[in-house]
């Protein structure tokens, strides 16, 4: 496939003068929660003239520049997509939706690795994968807070930190192949936002706030992980990127910085629920929205070091604090 020449507009980011912003870009998941948030963002920009919205229901952004691609990744034909742009932006993953191993593996691993070689091998210039905290392993032993540079291991007991883990062991292999892209990662810790569709969300919002794990609390902003993918596009930088809000600590503690009642329940509660779910699920005909292994997954702490996004990519967040991140989730309850 031939290579697109690169986008000529520049961009102006808090007044500072970034690189090019490229102008053609397909991101996929873009009617998600992240990926329309994303696509408002990138909207505001004059020099932005296309965007390949790629889901499988429209996008939720009206736009004349945002063109509507409808189809599963895992065997969507990818003939003459790479052709139109400058930019891949991947964000399509199943992250808290039960289902069959099969099911899962075929979705996030199996359609990202073909996604992303597809993108590679085409040359398109700039390829933006969203991985996650997850991809570092939710187990014990880490040296924290976590640098981009620290070792990543699988996660047992969540196949969804696997998945981003296999998903970036294959962007390792990609990459020195492919040195005419610039690949970028970027590894958000728990996204919220005004929409969060999934009962996590509906759990943060609760009069009483619960939690059966003391661990600190990785959170994220949605619009603050939408403008560090912005800034990452408008820059020449490549390789991974932390993201998420300073003061990462327990629930609990969060709970009395917002003056919000907490209860704090025994591990083992989790453990009962977890398997009560799995449970109801084997007997149900409705397919799973919920994967158990997400009650009794978070066993070890892990805090990141967000400080590199800051430095290379100019990234300010709305919400800087775990504590903010908080608040302004339930204040829109």
């Amino acid at each position: 496939m031939s290579v697109l020449p690169p986008a000529t507009g520049i961009c102006q980011v808090d007044g500072v003068l970034t690189k090019l912003l490229p102008s053609r870009i397909l991101i996929t998941g873009a009617s998600g929660q992240l990926g329309t948030r994303l696509v408002t963002r990138l909207l505001r920009e004059s020099q932005v003239k296309r965007i390949f919205a790629l889901d499988r229901v429209l996008p939720r952004v009206a736009d004349a520049r945002v063109v509507p691609i409808l189809g599963d990744l895992a065997d969507l034909p990818f003939s003459g997509i790479f052709e139109q742009v400058d930019a891949v932006v991947h964000l399509a993953f199943l992250v808290t939706q039960g289902g069959s191993d099969a099911l899962l593996r075929r979705t996030n691993v199996d359609a990202s690795r073909r996604l992303l070689t597809a993108a590679l091998e085409a040359q398109v210039a700039q390829v933006v994968h969203l991985s996650s905290v997850a991809a570092y392993g939710l187990v014990p032993g880490h040296d924290l807070p976590l640098s981009e540079s620290a070792p990543r291991q699988p996660t047992p007991n969540l196949r969804y930190a696997t998945h981003k883990y296999e998903v970036e062991q294959l962007l390792d292999l990609l990459e020195p192949r492919y040195p005419n892209s610039r690949l970028l990662r970027f590894r958000p810790g728990v996204l919220l936002g005004e929409r969060v569709p999934h009962g996590f969300g509906a759990a943060l919002q609760a009069p009483l706030l619960v939690a059966a794990s003391p661990l600190p609390c990785c959170f994220v902003w949605d619009e603050d992980v939408a403008e560090a993918i912005f800034l990452g596009l408008a820059s020449d930088r490549r390789g991974a990127f932390n993201l998420a809000a300073r003061e990462q600590r327990p629930l609990a503690e969060l709970a009395v910085a917002l003056d919000v009642p907490f209860l704090q329940v025994p591990a083992a509660t989790a453990g009962l629920a977890a398997g009560a779910l799995r449970w109801l699920q084997a007997r149900s005909q409705l397919a799973p929205s919920f994967d158990p292994d997400w009650l009794t997954a978070l066993e070890a702490p892990i805090t990141v070091d967000s400080s590199r996004a800051e430095t290379e990519l100019g990234w300010r967040p709305a919400y800087p604090t775990a504590a903010a991140v908080l608040a302004r989730f339930r204040a829109g309850r």
